[in-house]
């Protein structure tokens, strides 16, 4: 299992631009990005993921993940919605709009769970939205769902 970390200095008043330099990994194990600012969640879902047959790289701000998800093409990405920089809503709308070859699967992993968040994140495109706290077990199952 291959892991990244990636760092990326964005002037954060403006969005960044499409990336041109993709990275194109044909042939390779799915790649799940997780943008979340929680670092023990990272790291608990890092590990967790070493022992899968995919690649996970993360991102801990909203801004750092929009770069990563356009430079890197993930498979599905796990969002937190309340991230430093740009929240997730802002992040999920910009994959939505962006034009890339293949739109990632998105989870939301958020503590927001209210009513009118889960629509609102449904009608931006979400895939698949969860309520912290969740189970470990539940997650990985929705993941595996959503590349088959």
């Amino acid at each position: 299992m291959k892991s990244y970390q990636l760092s990326f200095k964005i002037n954060e008043d403006e969005a960044p631009a499409p990336d041109s330099s993709r990275i194109e990994l044909a042939g390779r194990d799915p790649l799940i990005l997780m943008i979340e600012d929680n670092e023990i969640l990272l790291e608990l879902f890092n590990y967790k993921f070493k022992s899968m047959p995919y690649t996970f790289a993360t991102s801990n701000n909203g801004w750092e993940g929009l770069k990563t998800a356009k430079t890197l093409l993930p498979d599905v990405i796990l969002l937190d919605l309340m991230l430093p920089g740009l929240p997730g809503l802002s992040v999920l709308k910009s994959i939505r709009e962006s034009d890339l070859p293949k739109q990632p699967k998105i989870i939301i992993l958020s503590s927001k769970n209210r009513e009118k968040d889960i629509e609102d994140g449904f009608k931006l495109g979400a895939d698949d939205y969860m309520t912290k706290p969740f189970l470990m077990k539940e997650v990985l199952i929705r993941v595996r769902r959503l590349l088959n």
